[in-house]
């Protein structure tokens, strides 16, 4: 049996020239995987920036919603006093506690909502309709958008 030989480029290692046409194929490839690998890093990190800032809100959003339910629980247990606690457009209120506790609920939202200062707070009363109205804004630091929460139920005597 005659035995063939392969041709000396085809054995392993390039040999001569071949192997100086070679010398930075390895390099650039590696390159060009590092620089595909850190678009891929920075995409990861943007992503998860925007969860981040996505999560804060949904937070935010949460803790408004508490605080609006608290108001209007405040007002569908005390029906009679009802005028007490709106807010921002204060109508007759006969009971210094029914005030005192508006107030305290007002000073607690302006404390932990965002921008609230500069969005007060605005709960309406219509006794025609019976509706108690309340709109609640917020804005984040560093954000142009504006939030909001209204929230509307009947006060039923």
């Amino acid at each position: 049996m005659k035995r063939t030989r392969t041709p000396p480029t085809l054995r392993g290692r390039p040999k001569g020239r071949d192997r100086i046409r070679q010398g930075g194929a390895t390099l650039i490839e590696g390159l060009i995987a590092i620089v595909i690998f850190g678009f891929a890093v920075l995409g990861m990190i943007n992503l998860q920036a925007n969860m981040m800032r996505y999560n804060a809100n949904g937070q935010i959003r949460a803790q408004a919603s508490f605080y609006a339910e608290q108001l209007i629980g405040l007002a569908m247990a005390d029906p009679g006093n009802v005028r007490c606690y709106t807010v921002g457009n204060i109508g007759p209120c006969g009971s210094a506690v029914a005030s005192a506790m508006v107030n305290d609920w007002q000073d607690l939202v302006l404390a932990e909502l965002p921008g609230a200062a500069s969005n007060l707070p605005d709960a309406t009363y219509d006794a025609a309709t019976r509706r108690f109205r309340l709109v609640m804004q917020w804005q984040r630091e560093h954000e142009d958008t504006m939030n909001n929460l209204t929230v509307e139920t009947v006060v039923q005597p």
